[in-house]
């Protein structure tokens, strides 16, 4: 009897353990929130840039997405000459630093070749020129890809990633396994972020560009220049482009066919957060983002409607119908997407 009360205490000081299969369910969770923040923020990032343009200039930029994917073609040119594994941060900070600053300078052109001749035009004609301007210069700078990426990848392949092992910082908790990569881009994203929010808020060409997107004309009277707002909003945009790309590049893989599919993407993103938001694409982003990793996660494939024989085996692949469908919710409800303001309220 005695031994019986010792191993009922025995019993009661260690409860039963979880079941091994939730605990792995649980991991999978984490890892997938985490995995949807990074890519939620890479979206927020990307759109972030696209949606500048947008409201400052009222240019649609098709072409952003090849910005991303030149972005982060250029972070695998200077990797390449950078030891990465023996400079570490240092080396990805420099990779950053130097993808933003080509990419900005390209944008810059960009603007003053083929986007400036249109900005004389009114706003209707702006956003149609802008728009068969930037898919043609899409085509252009996708074709020259295929042409000549080739001979900087290795293998003299059309698929490239950033090669960058962070193994040495590996976030690991009770089974939890974070990639180093992961943690930097995130942070390399909420530092550009808030680099720009002091941009907008404390500097006198930030707050040009925001009295730009609230009234152009107004903006005008009170002496802004207007063209060195426009190339500098295109610099800036293009620059979170290819930070963007160089995220993408550490953590996934990219081709020169990347951009016109992924700027469709970002379309989507721009439209949920508000197209005349300043902020909403970062909304916006992280709703995308977690909604198309979760649709496709382990835990919930395959899925079974409850009280039906219906089974859907592969959700991954229903991820961008589910991104749509959320859009056109929320634009239902809110026509002018969820950080979005109306024109009255602007005023």
């Amino acid at each position: 009897m005695h031994k019986a009360r010792i191993a009922s205490l025995k019993s009661a000081a260690n409860p039963r353990r979880l079941p091994s299969k939730l605990i792995d369910v649980g991991v999978q969770v984490v890892q997938t929130v985490v995995q949807g923040l990074l890519y939620g923020s890479i979206y927020a990032l990307s759109a972030l840039g696209l949606s500048m343009i947008f409201s400052v200039l009222g240019v649609l930029n098709l072409a952003h997405g090849d910005f991303v994917m030149l972005g982060g073609f250029t972070g695998l040119l200077f990797a390449g000459e950078f030891s990465v594994g023996e400079f570490g941060l240092v080396a990805i900070f420099a990779i950053l630093v130097v993808a933003f600053v080509v990419i900005a300078a390209l944008g810059a052109a960009f603007e003053f070749a083929l986007i400036r001749p249109t900005l004389k035009r009114g706003p209707d004609a702006i956003l149609i020129s802008s728009i068969l301007i930037t898919v043609g210069a899409a085509f252009v700078i996708e074709n020259l890809g295929y042409i000549y990426m080739p001979s900087y990848i290795i293998g003299r392949q059309t698929i490239f990633s950033i090669p960058i092992n962070l193994n040495q910082f590996k976030l690991v908790v009770g089974g939890i396994n974070i990639n180093g990569v992961y943690l930097i881009a995130l942070l390399s994203i909420a530092c550009a972020t808030s680099l720009l929010y002091i941009f907008s808020k404390r500097t006198y060409l930030g707050k040009a560009m925001r009295a730009i997107t609230q009234n152009q004309e107004s903006t005008k009277l009170m002496g802004v220049n207007l063209q060195r707002i426009s190339v500098l909003t295109f610099a800036i945009g293009s620059g979170f482009a290819a930070l963007a790309g160089v995220c993408i590049g550490m953590t996934t893989t990219l081709s020169p066919g990347f951009g016109l599919a992924y700027t469709i993407s970002l379309l989507s993103v721009m439209v949920l957060g508000g197209t005349r938001s300043y902020w909403g694409p970062l909304v916006g982003g992280l709703i995308i983002g977690f909604v198309q990793v979760f649709v496709g996660a382990p835990f919930l494939n395959p899925l079974t409607i409850p009280f039906t024989s219906l089974q859907f085996q592969n959700l991954a692949y229903w991820a961008p119908a589910v991104s749509i469908l959320i859009l056109i919710i929320v634009l239902m409800i809110k026509p002018t997407g969820i950080a979005g303001r109306s024109q009255s309220a602007k005023a």
